[in-house]
């Protein structure tokens, strides 16, 4: 059970408490995007909720429900992305 980069980036933002709307804003992806790699990863947690999968993820150590610095790391990404 690996995740992706990614999955990991969208397990992240979901135990922040987005949006499949809002984690396509933040990571610059469509929705549908987003939704795909959701459903990857309730199949690789082998879960059926966002709530299960986030508590699972935090349980594995693949996610910090709150982290400053992981988020500050997430957006200075974004930002830099947005500049390239």
């Amino acid at each position: 059970m690996n995740l992706s980069s990614r999955e990991l980036d969208v397990l992240h933002w979901m135990a922040q408490g987005r949006s499949n709307a809002g984690i396509a804003d933040m990571l610059d992806l469509s929705q549908e995007t987003v939704g795909t790699y959701v459903k990857r990863i309730f199949a690789k947690l082998d879960v059926f909720d966002r709530t299960s999968a986030v508590m699972k993820g935090v349980m594995r150590g693949l996610v910090i429900a709150s982290d400053p610095n992981v988020e500050a790391a997430a957006q200075q990404r974004r930002a830099r992305s947005k500049r390239a």
